[in-house]
């Protein structure tokens, strides 16, 4: 392990910048950040993207997910000539000594990401290859050993040639809604190579960011990203449970996660109860370290208790809106949220996916709001729940969305629900109760308005 805490060997790294081609493949979340990111600091950086709408849109400036302020990067570096794509794998390698690999890697249902796509850039890559050295970087989230096998399935396809590349990990700590901040101010670099030359050579890529950088083994780098997340899903879950228990003894959580949080050990962050944790990231590395553990005959309790605290999350937050409510059956319900958290249109994995049809089920008239996730939920009911689809109403207004309504159901975290005018909530709704299940607003405050106010963690009457 090689921490390098200063700056690089000084060198006049923009004069470098002009010369350098780094190709992305893939332009999701990961990649598109990247590539827009790099862009702005100076790189030629040449894009491949399999899904022609998508790619189509990204030619034309226009962000394919919304994302904060990443429009608008994407739009200078195109106007700056410093983006520009590529129809294939093959052009992108032949022009790029860097290629970062962003492709995704789902979860298959016996819980163990799905190499595939993986293995087609690294037979693309394998038939792209010439004579000059490739640094082949990847970005993807993967369980440890990948980059072993990547390179090992490279020289495979190439079927005796000549191989003159080098396989680095370099993990992405990217969160959606505040993606383009964490690029540019990342609390670390990570990365991972057997070859401390190549790893050094790709760390001076980022010489010019104030962060500390980490050369670390491939194995070491892919352990690293999958443990920091199912850290974070662990301090969720670890509070969920306490908040459980402070609404036994009538306590406040938000008083107890301050009291746990000022230790500088343990800190703030992630110490936040509510209806448990969603997106692409959590559920589905904390899945996967389960799997690899299991796979090494490791007990993985510590990880299993964390998904399952999470999962009963949802039912608790069903019980909350019914216990308040007494009786649901043809009423209107307000669900603030169906994105997995504020600042994303991102739906995978949303808490709001599994309790609105819970509650559909049951009889309710949902009025859906969601400042940038409307359209991906549209289709993701059409898709899953289409008999639900008459009594799942999608409003494109906030205000709108809780006339005559029952209660609000707060389950994601938008500032937007912060913001709102509650006098005027409070008289367009037939009953006037909110049960948040983000703990965003201040009991006091709505209280006196004249809510009835239920949160997680808190017995407010």
């Amino acid at each position: 392990m090689v921490l390098l805490k200063e700056k690089l060997e000084k060198i006049d790294i923009d004069d470098i910048k002009k010369d350098v081609k780094i190709g992305i493949i893939g332009a999701g979340y990961v990649g598109l950040v990247t590539a827009a990111g790099l862009a702005y600091k100076g790189y030629n950086v040449l894009i491949v993207e399999k899904d022609k709408e998508k790619l189509k849109k990204i030619k034309q400036g226009i962000c394919p997910f919304y994302e904060p302020d990443l429009q608008k990067y994407l739009l200078d570096s195109i106007e700056l000539n410093r983006l520009s794509f590529r129809e294939n794998i093959f052009d992108l390698v032949n022009e790029c000594r860097y290629i970062f690999v962003c492709v995704g890697t789902p979860i298959k249902d016996d819980g163990t990401y799905d190499m595939y796509y993986l293995d087609i850039v690294a037979k693309e890559i394998a038939n792209s290859l010439k004579n000059d050295f490739k640094v082949i970087t990847i970005r993807s989230t993967v369980p440890p050993g990948t980059g072993r096998w990547f390179k090992k399935a490279i020289i495979r396809y190439r079927r005796g040639l000549k191989a003159n590349f080098e396989v680095v990990s370099m993990p992405e700590f990217l969160r959606e809604g505040n993606a383009i901040y964490d690029f540019f101010n990342p609390s670390r670099i990570i990365i991972g190579s057997d070859n401390y030359d190549i790893a050094k050579e790709v760390s001076e890529l980022y010489s010019d960011f104030n962060s500390p950088i980490l050369i670390v083994s491939l194995e070491e780098a892919e352990i690293i990203k999958l443990a920091s997340n199912a850290f974070l899903a662990t301090k969720i879950s670890f509070i969920n449970s306490i908040a459980n228990l402070s609404e036994a003894f009538e306590a406040n959580i938000e008083n107890i996660r301050l009291g746990i949080g000022l230790d500088p050990r343990i800190g703030m962050d992630f110490l936040k109860a509510g209806i448990g944790f969603g997106g692409s990231c959590l559920p589905k590395d904390l899945t996967a370290l389960i799997s690899v553990f299991n796979n090494y005959q490791i007990n993985p309790i510590l990880f299993e208790a964390v998904k399952i605290i999470n999962e009963e999350r949802i039912e608790i937050f069903i019980n909350k809106v019914k216990n308040a409510l007494w009786n649901i059956k043809n009423k209107i319900l307000t669900v603030w949220g169906v994105s997995f958290k504020a600042n994303t249109d991102d739906i995978r994995e949303s808490p709001a996916l599994k309790i609105i049809p819970r509650l559909s089920q049951e009889g309710a008239i949902i009025n859906v709001y969601d400042p940038k996730g409307l359209h991906n939920f549209q289709n993701y009911i059409q898709k899953n729940y289409p008999h639900f689809s008459n009594n799942i109403k999608l409003i494109e207004n906030i205000y709108e969305s809780t006339v005559n309504s029952s209660a609000i159901l707060i389950t994601n975290d938008w500032d937007e629900y912060k913001k709102a005018n509650y006098y005027n909530i409070y008289e367009l709704m037939e009953t006037p109760i909110i049960i948040d299940g983000r703990n965003i607003l201040n009991p006091l405050e709505i209280k006196e308005i004249g809510f009835e106010y239920y949160s997680i963690g808190n017995n407010i009457k």
